[in-house]
């Protein structure tokens, strides 16, 4: 029997966005936003275009699951900094969770990602999603802005 580990990571160009006007999207809408409303569901040009991208690279990922839910939030430098966690929740422990980010500012460190067997680190790319399964543990550090997910599938 052979025992296999890995990090599985990917990285997704998104479309080109105007990040400049999603940052001032964002400062405008987050203080009104209501608690459990996901940032990708505000109703602004730049963040739809940034919802229709995430949605594209999902779907073009998993194309024989269809979405359940998708939490959405915005990181940064007052929240960037976190232990290690995982974004699994255990109530759907039977369906597929996938977790992401999109770095919408210069940023010098990326998410770090560790299991058993590994430790990595992403190099931040903007306009790029990088998904990977909501078990694995993660830790941020640093962020300037940036949007994170976390998907379940039906």
């Amino acid at each position: 029997m052979i025992d296999v580990a890995e990090i599985p990571i990917r990285v997704c160009k998104s479309d080109k966005l105007d990040n400049k006007k999603l940052i001032a999207a964002f400062k405008e809408y987050i203080v009104g936003v209501p608690s459990g409303t996901g940032v990708l569901d505000l109703p602004h040009s730049e963040i739809i275009k940034l919802n229709q991208s995430y949605y594209k690279i999902i779907s073009s990922m998993f194309p024989k699951n269809v979405v359940d839910k998708t939490q959405s939030w915005i990181v940064t430098e007052t929240n960037s900094e976190t232990g290690w966690h995982n974004n699994f929740q255990e109530k759907h422990k039977s369906k597929v969770q996938v977790s992401g980010i999109c770095y919408l500012t210069e940023t010098k460190r990326g998410i770090e990602f560790q299991n058993n067997f590994f430790k990595a680190e992403t190099i931040p790319v903007l306009d790029h999603w990088y998904i990977w399964p909501s078990q694995l543990g993660h830790r941020s550090n640093e962020i300037k802005w940036a949007v994170a997910t976390n998907t379940i599938f039906k």
